[in-house]
């Protein structure tokens, strides 16, 4: 669906998007307070806030978890409390990876899997009881643990010579997200047609197994 989302941090995915102008207009707020959905990007507290350069990555991430309409493929069940779907294993480019983890690895956080280990106090997140707030490259130590860990494996480390997704881009000549949907469709399709055939072939070949 196309949404007016100019001047907001989503620009890019005006043409076909899942989100809303009001969703993408406090995604481009939260580049200042990181406080989306009480989410706390400063946990580490205020003598320790997300740099603006790591933070634009964040802020990127969070248009592509509520704008991109291509993630389909990788949707499993989720069943939490405020969500009941997720995506799995996204192939994150490496490039856009390094360039996250380059630009975040001297800002600090207490735990590698913000998904899951923060506590939740009164509808917001706080470190957890024991952990030590250090450097990104301390807690995570490379760019590919760093992307997939930090949302429990929504991201998966790909070679930008495979099929891979952008966080970042213009929007002014297209999505270059929908040939990564497209071909991860195209793949699956094949891979149920081929287990499919051998499965029948199993039950020819074999009718009393």
């Amino acid at each position: 669906m196309k949404v007016d989302l100019s001047n907001t941090s989503c620009s890019a995915w005006a043409s076909r998007s899942c989100c809303t102008r009001d969703t993408a207009k406090h995604i481009s707020r939260n580049a200042s307070d990181g406080t989306w959905l009480n989410f706390d990007w400063d946990h580490c507290g205020d003598k320790l806030p997300l740099s603006p350069k790591c933070r634009k990555h964040f802020v990127d991430d969070l248009c592509f978890y509520e704008c991109s309409p291509n993630t389909g493929p990788w949707i499993i069940s989720d069943l939490r409390t405020i969500r009941k779907e997720r995506f799995f294993s996204v192939p994150l480019c490496r490039s856009e990876c390094d360039a996250w983890f380059e630009d975040c690895q001297g800002d600090f956080t207490c735990t590698d899997n913000w998904a899951k280990n923060f506590v939740w106090t009164q509808g917001k997140n706080s470190c957890p009881n024991g952990s030590q707030c250090r450097t990104f490259k301390d807690i995570f130590g490379t760019s590919k643990r760093f992307c997939e860990t930090v949302f429990d494996g929504s991201f998966k480390y790909a070679d930008d010579t495979q099929p891979c997704m952008k966080l970042s881009f213009d929007g002014v000549n297209g999505n270059p997200n929908e040939a990564v949907e497209k071909q991860e469709i195209r793949n699956r399709a094949y891979l149920d047609a081929y287990t499919g055939g051998v499965r029948r072939w199993i039950q020819l070949e074999l009718p009393y197994s």
